[in-house]
């Protein structure tokens, strides 16, 4: 009888509701696949920009210092920078989704961006093409002799990393929200006009990381979708599996009524008093 009463103050929870924070499968917030013509477009704007490498002998020679719109736009090609921009994306509460999709989103955003810089590392060591001279006219493509450490990056140009992370982050924030997509398209090609303004790459350069982070987010996101996401049930499915049909927990005792409660305590009365009292 006292178990039977607890039983039915006990609040009805499910396994897990408790919990918190789950993180949302990335193929619950991948944005609609890129079409074919955007592929064309940065390819055709690749091919153009072969010709107008000679634009980097307008530059300033390398070492002068620039304004704090220069920097501004550098630091779009900083990976901490999107790392930032994550824990943001996930702890604004204003979104109308949960912090297990907000957090999708931010680590979404923050992939994009380490993916695309990452491939322009490994490829601009087996590319290795110059970077431009401190000072001078264009030399046309020259590329590195491989030394003692081919690995090594430095002085290599093509592709630009800054603009590589810059495109790949950018872009993905664009296809998230659309209405942000001129700002930020004009801030990620900002980022690139900055990195030839400086003499760190030629134009071909960062066109080539606009076309580079277009193909990791493809392939990217072609590997999410494919991947097998887990169901993950939420508060009111869970607590629907846990009750039966009839409302009632499985594998319970059901709740006693008032009058089954006071027959069971008479019962239990006349069952411990003495025989002669009956």
């Amino acid at each position: 009888f006292p178990d039977a009463m607890r039983l039915r103050r006990a609040p009805l929870r499910a396994p897990g509701e408790q919990r918190l924070f789950r993180l949302a499968p990335l193929s619950q917030v991948l944005p609609p696949s890129l079409p074919r013509r955007a592929f064309v477009a940065a390819g055709a704007v690749f091919v153009l920009s072969l010709g107008f490498d000679g634009l980097t002998s307008l530059a300033p020679a390398k070492g002068q210092r620039f304004g704090d719109l220069h920097a501004l736009l550098r630091i779009f090609g900083y990976l901490p920078t999107w790392l930032l921009l994550m824990l943001g994306l996930a702890l604004d509460g204003q979104m109308r989704r949960d912090l297990g999709q907000r957090a999708a989103l931010g680590l979404y955003v923050l992939l994009s961006a380490a993916l695309s810089g990452a491939a322009a590392a490994v490829l601009k060591p087996l590319v290795r093409r110059l970077e431009p001279p401190r000072t001078g006219d264009y030399p046309g493509w020259i590329f590195a002799p491989l030394g003692d450490q081919p690995w090594k990056g430095s002085d290599l140009s093509f592709p630009s990393e800054h603009a590589s992370v810059a495109f790949g982050a950018l872009l993905a924030l664009a296809r998230l929200f659309p209405g942000a997509a001129p700002l930020c398209i004009a801030l990620a090609c900002g980022t690139a006009y900055g990195k030839v303004q400086a003499r760190g790459h030629h134009v071909s350069d960062v066109c080539f990381s606009l076309l580079l982070a277009l193909g990791v987010a493809w392939a990217f996101e072609r590997a999410v979708a494919r991947w097998p996401a887990r169901t993950v049930r939420t508060a009111p499915e869970a607590r629907a599996g846990f009750l039966g049909s009839t409302g009632e927990r499985r594998g319970a005792v059901p709740p006693l009524s008032l009058e089954a409660n006071e027959a069971s305590a008479s019962e239990l009365r006349l069952a411990a008093a003495p025989e002669a009292e009956r």
